[in-house]
């Protein structure tokens, strides 16, 4: 049944479909296909959202007032959504917290300035993790907005802004494009004349609804129609591509939408179907939009063609493109995919929809021909008006003559639209865009790099299912320095995976001449790109790959099926040749970093049938070799092909999550990179008994310099010296002490003399003798300063002790940490909850039941934050087990002694200011040494000093420190070499 009078509001959707639909309304899935869900009709939609917006208006809202929706699950998100949109106000969907708290604090507090002071909706689990302070939006929790039907609806006029879309990229400044009424109507009426969706019709939805093409392409279009809607958990599809097609074949789709990346994903992983018989009907799905990236034919013929049996039409694929500023999908190739695009790399993207008109120009602003290549420019009824409270922004988007500037590049051949690139400055990785200048400007302060010869720019080798980053660095080092050029590149590397979550395909030094500027000094990274995909740099390419086989030790080819696999499964972690990984190649010396531990993980799973490889298996076994030798006996008969579980696959990726994707950033549907803890869980809690207690964790193994040894901080595990060890690689060897416990079976230490005669046991048995370097974080530093005097009374001399924020007395802190404190301390450590939960969770937990307690920790988290770790009730238990009776032995420390001296880095305190922390406090030390201390301060505070914002300015402090107070010992562990 179709309306009789066209809409003129959204309201008028939402009140038609329930009205002229009663029967439809939207599914919501609890996750992998066979895991259920909960129906919604659109009389139940409104009625819902009715009572949502008698609660918005209780807290004061008027018309065009501004809420941002900072909701995961679409039982959630849709009703606020409607809520607000009935009452008049604009919402703006923002993703919910998800890696770097701190970075992620600062958007929150721009979105809040951007929308001149917003309500902010969220439930009650996300508002304990969202951060306070000035700028922070005042916060409404969901569950506490309901009352009865609101009656009376607000009428919003065509023009009025309905939503408020942020615009993608990495950038915390971001834009808010504004989707009139009258626009978004437009759109859904445009859409339709390609999609031809009717009340027969099943959408599927697995992007959060931040993402423009979730709520536009995949809510709203199908509403307007009638249609069901299937809405699922973005991390059931990302940990398991194979979901998507289920879910296609459960609930009968027959329109979805994905980037060209999960394409890619499907191609991959469907061997598993063959092998396991697994049997999927998907001749109901019309079509598969793809849109978010470019579609590579390749991989867009080999999905068409590897699903065929399964009964997919051989014109499913719809390669289209959108735009926030437009609406979402507004050009698509209707039916013509493949075979309008011939030899083509990239699919061409079809025809406008109705009222959409587009053209290419040149830079003078003169439109060209069709075939000729220019900016594509856009106009048309469903184009944003400009970007909320940023008129220059606005200005500088549209022509004098009213076309919108899309930024990108393309050609117009029979009315068909093809990109060839970007004339704005940015990389698409996984359909999320990525501004080089934001990447330039945090590599360009890093220590051994030219800051106004760096350069960020994307490539895209043939049949790649997505564009990959090149960084270009002028190195600024004494010539013939091999050893700190390869610390540089991997700090290089490091950096951007820290920051943003996915691992640059190459990292390029160059000398500074071969960074072609413009007259006023600009790189000119679009020439850079044509040169390296000409060849130009291949020499300086091989150069760059020599210097790190050199660095790693040379190359020993792996022996053995298992050990191949794990060189495989490395070399496609790390965007390596097989090849070139050698047997005797470290986890870490090669990069990996925390996040891709996980992807390591499930990586084992998949290809050796081993699932719940435990973290400290890769800490303690990180060569190919060693892993091979620790998985003996765990791994399928490889000669037998995979496993016959046809279960096997989904649950390798269920006990591991989303792996392979965690570690990337997407179009706001996943976690953008690591939180300021490692993005793993707990090393330990082996499924297959206990494993020798090893307090040694080699997290660098490379370098001639005097290897440093660092000390766990109170929670006893090493993971957060992860990131910060990538910076030594072929500098110094860097090992983490991890504290006994965390093995099935295993006690926990019985005294601090215990615990230190351990330690020092376990680093001479690894250095024999001095000069040693010693370091701790926070509890950590007391045990290395105990460990120093051990050393020192032994004869030996330690030339380095470093406390990383904390000072020699420590009972009075630890006398106030009972079971309760330190299992909220270790929940905000994790990022399970924020430092303001922490505060305040003690009290309203105190005498309950330890099991109570941790239940309550753990039900805070997010899930995918506990995926991530690895985490449930009982090992988080033992973890606060583990961390509790660390406590416990501080309790009774007294630091009394003294050593040669120390170096104390000061960040901020826990509480009181940095200045009373550093007087009163850590300058202590100067009672506990016969020699000068130094005191360094470094950026962040106590829980984020080696986050991802700053460990890269960190870790430069420390090595230079490192380098001073160990020239004479540096000097002497090279002559042994």
């Amino acid at each position: 049944m179709r309306p009789t009078t066209p809409p003129s509001t959204l309201s008028d959707l939402l009140l038609a479909a329930a009205e002229q639909y009663p029967s439809s309304g939207l599914r919501h899935c609890r996750g992998a296909a066979h895991l259920g869900h909960q129906d919604e009709s659109h009389p139940e939609l409104l009625g819902r959202a009715r009572r949502i917006l008698t609660g918005l208006r209780a807290r004061g809202l008027r018309p065009q007032d501004k809420i941002v929706i900072v909701l995961e699950r679409s039982q959630e998100f849709l009703p606020t959504f409607w809520a607000a949109v009935l009452g008049g106000f604009v919402p703006c969907p923002v993703a919910p917290p998800a890696g770097d708290p701190v970075s992620w604090a600062e958007r929150l507090r721009h979105v809040g300035a951007l929308l001149d002071g917003p309500l902010l909706v969220t439930t009650a689990a996300l508002a304990e993790r969202l951060p306070a302070g000035a700028g922070v939006p005042a916060v409404a929790v969901l569950e506490e907005l309901d009352g009865p039907e609101a009656a009376e609806l607000h009428r919003a006029a065509p023009e009025d802004t309905a939503v408020l879309m942020l615009t993608s990229g990495s950038s915390g400044a971001a834009k808010a494009a504004m989707l009139s009424h009258a626009a978004l109507l437009a759109s859904m009426a445009a859409k339709n004349g390609h999609h031809r969706l009717s009340a027969a019709d099943t959408s599927l939805n697995w992007v959060s609804f931040d993402h423009v093409a979730a709520l536009l392409e995949c809510h709203l279009l199908p509403l307007s129609t009638g249609s069901r809607q299937v809405h699922v958990p973005a991390s059931a599809v990302l940990g398991d591509p194979l979901e998507f097609l289920r879910l296609i074949d459960r609930h009968g789709v027959t329109m979805t939408f994905t980037p060209n990346f999960l394409l890619g994903q499907i191609n991959a992983a469907a061997g598993r179907l063959a092998a396991t018989g697994e049997r999927l009907d998907l001749r109901r799905l019309r079509h598969v939009v793809s849109g978010g990236e470019a579609v590579v034919v390749a991989t867009g013929e080999t999905f068409l063609r590897t699903l065929a049996p399964y009964g997919l039409a051989p014109d499913a694929l719809w390669p289209a493109f959108g735009m926030t500023e437009t609406c979402a999908g507004s050009v698509y190739a209707r039916g013509t995919f493949p075979g309008a695009d011939g030899d083509a790399e990239f699919a061409h993207l079809g025809t406008p929809v109705e009222g959409l008109r587009m053209r290419i120009v040149d830079e003078a602003g003169r439109e060209l021909p069709e075939g000729r290549a220019g900016e594509l420019q856009l106009r048309g009824p469903m184009l944003t008006s400009g970007y909320l409270n940023d008129p220059r922004a606005t200005a500088e988007a549209f022509t004098a003559d009213g076309w919108f500037r899309s930024g990108d590049l393309g050609r117009i051949d029979e009315g068909r639209l093809t990109l060839v690139g970007r004339s704005k400055d940015s990389v698409v990785v996984n359909g999320v865009s990525y501004f080089s200048h934001d990447v330039e400007t945090v590599l360009g302060r890093l220590e051994g790099v030219t800051p106004a010869r760096v350069a960020a720019f994307p490539t895209r080798p043939a049949g790649s299912d997505t564009e990959q980053l090149v960084i270009a660095f002028a190195p600024d080092l004494p010539a013939g320095d091999d050893a700190a050029l390869h610390r540089v590149v991997s700090a290089v590397r490091s950096t951007v995976v820290m920051h943003w979550g996915f691992r640059p395909a190459l990292v390029l030094p160059l000398p500074a001449e071969a960074f072609p500027c413009t007259s006023l000094g600009k790189i000119q990274r679009s020439l850079m790109r044509r040169r390296l995909e000409s060849g130009a740099y291949d020499a300086e390419r091989r150069a760059a790959q020599e210097l790190r086989v050199r660095m790693l030790g040379g190359h020993t080819a792996p022996e053995g099926p298992v050990e191949r696999v794990i060189a495989e499964v490395y070399a496609e972690l790390f965007g390596a040749d097989p090849a070139s990984i050698s047997a005797t190649a470290s986890f870490f010396d090669l990069g990996g970093t925390s996040l891709d531990i996980l992807r390591l993980r499930g990586k084992v799973a998949q290809r050796l049938g081993v699932a719940g490889l435990e973290v400290v298996t890769v800490l303690t076994a990180p060569t190919v070799r060693d892993l091979a030798a620790r998985l003996a006996g765990r791994t399928r008969d490889l000669a037998g092909g995979p496993a016959a579980d046809p279960a096997g696959g989904r649950a390798a990726y269920a006990a591991t999550g989303p792996a392979g994707y965690a570690a990337t950033a997407s179009a706001g549907y996943a976690a953008t990179g690591p939180a300021g803890y490692a993005a793993t869980g707990p090393a330990g809690y082996a499924a297959t008994g206990p494993a020798a207690y090893e307090p040694l964790v080699p997290l660098q193994t490379g370098g001639a310099k005097t290897p440093l040894f660092c000390v766990h901080p109170g929670v006893g595990e090493v993971l957060v010296f992860v990131g910060l060890a990538t910076y030594f690689a072929g500098d110094r060897p860097f090992y983490a002490l991890r504290a006994r416990g965390f093995n099935e079976g295993e006690k926990p230490f019985v005294s601090f003399e215990e615990m230190v005669d351990t330690y020092v046991d376990a680093i001479r048995s690894r250095q024999p003798h001095g000069p040693y370097a010693l370091a701790g974080y926070s509890y950590g530093a007391a045990v290395a300063f105990e460990i120093a005097k051990v050393l020192e009374a032994e004869g030996e001399r330690v030339d380095f002790v470093g406390s990383f924020n904390l000072p020699p007395h420590i009972k009075y802190r630890m006398e106030e940490l009972d079971f309760t404190e330190t299992a909220a301390h270790l929940a905000a450590f994790l990022d399970l909850v924020d430092k303001e939960q922490a505060a305040a969770l003690p009290a309203l937990l105190r005498g309950r039941p330890r099991e109570e307690q941790v239940a309550h920790l753990v039900s805070l988290a997010p899930p995918q934050r506990l995926a991530e770790l690895d985490l449930d009730e009982a090992k988080f238990a033992a973890w606060a087990e583990v961390a509790d009776a660390l406590t416990d032995l501080g309790r009774g420390y007294e630091p009394t002694g003294t050593v040669r001296s120390m170096s104390v880095f000061h960040a901020e305190p826990l509480r009181g200011t940095r200045e009373d922390w550093l007087a009163n406090e850590l300058r202590r030390w100067d009672e506990h040494t016969t020699g000068p201390n130094r005191y360094l301060e470094v950026p962040g505070s106590h829980h984020t000093l080696m986050g991802p914002r700053h460990v890269a300015a960190f870790q430069e402090i420390l090595r230079r420190e490192l380098d001073d107070r160990l020239a004479e010992a540096d000097a002497v562990a090279a002559a042994r070499r």
